[in-house]
């Protein structure tokens, strides 16, 4: 009885939802205006679309789909497998903050890895140290540095340093071979998908923690809030785990976040990077657009979810309601899904017997009705 009520239910919502978008009128301008280009956040669902006015380049290499167009109203805008990297209004605020956190966070920063930023952005800001003295960019698609050169010519500039050294291989491949090489490495990736996906993996961040020295720093990018759990797998590693965040219109939502971490005494002495240990000259920040100190220091400033989440609070938490879970007929289920059975099952025993009272009342209203009928010869009801 209650599988055929559902279905009817179900059967009825269906009809009422297509009747609703039937009755809209239909959106037609999309067919009209220039055509957009949408970046779908695979966690959050929700998208942000840019309108394309021409495109300068669209084609595959051999690991990701390549996008360069002029917008609209954000300037040219580089798009990798469907996800917008850069776009020109925002003035490279992402690349300023994974790069200077980092690198005003290291009292001696002499040699830097890049892991991706085949854009160049990344080189472009740690090239405005001039305490670096070698910088490495490993890059996995070649293409992305030879479109950024040809399209991106203002954001690719950092390769004319000649601090750079391009290697064009696996970045993990390639940590593993220079173990306990560098005093900071900057992970400026794709979203975790596809090519990249194997950031996600616990021997990358092995191998981050071996190419670092004794005293080093990286910073990862981590999209957002969504993939704070890996900040646990990360703290397992380093000596210090610190999560930071950056305001980023473009973004789907709103903002971009790094996991900064540090090695036997990195940072400010072995407590992390919340503070910069170190200044810009005075000409390189004039021409920053979004760092500062006080954005250093505010950056680190989280939403007390975050914080639980990245102490480990919430871990704590969920242990603390898995000992709760009891017996209940032979499988293990929480206290709470027994109330939810006992609660269905007590539904369904006040439905059956409003049924079986209905029943009643009906079967006397007929039997009434009869003795009228034959006694009468009319009915009062």
């Amino acid at each position: 009885m209650f599988k055929n009520f559902n279905y009817l239910l179900r059967v009825f919502k269906e009809f009422v939802e297509r009747r609703v978008r039937e009755s809209r009128p239909r959106d037609q301008s999309r067919l009209t205006r220039d055509l957009r280009v949408n970046e779908l956040d695979p966690w959050s669902g929700q998208d942000f679309g840019i309108q394309i006015h021409q495109v300068l380049y669209h084609q595959r290499s051999r690991f990701q789909d390549i996008l360069v167009f002029e917008s609209a109203h954000h300037g040219r805008v580089l798009v990798l497998d469907g996800v917008i990297k850069f776009t020109e209004r925002e003035k490279l605020s992402y690349q300023e903050m994974i790069a200077h956190i980092p690198l005003c966070s290291h009292r001696d920063p002499k040699k830097v890895l890049v892991v991706g930023g085949g854009d160049g952005g990344v080189l472009r800001e740690i090239a405005r140290h001039p305490e670096v003295e070698e910088i490495v960019i490993c890059e996995l698609d070649e293409d992305v540095i030879r479109i950024s050169k040809e399209y991106l010519p203002f954001l690719a500039r950092g390769f004319d340093d000649p601090r750079v050294t391009v290697r064009i291989k696996p970045s993990a491949a390639f940590m593993r071979e220079n173990q306990g090489a560098f005093d900071v490495i900057i992970v400026d990736s794709s979203d975790p998908v596809r090519p990249a996906s194997v950031l996600l993996e616990t021997p990358f961040y092995r191998a981050i923690h071996d190419c670092l020295r004794d005293g080093g720093i990286v910073c990862m990018l981590t999209e957002c809030e969504r993939l704070q759990p890996l900040v646990p797998c990360v703290r397992r590693l380093f000596e210090t785990v610190e999560y930071a965040s950056c305001l980023i219109p473009r973004h789907p939502t709103g903002q971009i976040a790094f996991i900064v971490a540090t090695k036997k005494g990195g940072g400010n002495d072995g407590r992390g990077c919340k503070v910069p240990v170190r200044r810009l000259k005075e000409e390189a920040s004039k021409e920053l657009s979004y760092y500062t100190r006080q954005i250093h220091r505010a950056a680190f400033v989280l939403p007390a979810f975050v914080e639980r989440a990245i102490s480990g609070e919430d871990e704590k938490e969920t242990k603390q309601e898995q000992k709760k879970h009891r017996f209940f007929r032979g499988q293990k289920v929480s206290s709470f899904q027994t109330n939810a059975k006992l609660c269905v099952v007590g539904i369904g025993c006040l439905w059956v017997c409003s049924i079986v009272y209905i029943q009643k009342i009906m079967l006397k209203m007929m039997m009434l009705l009869c003795f009228n009928k034959m006694q009468y010869g009319e009915s009062f009801i």
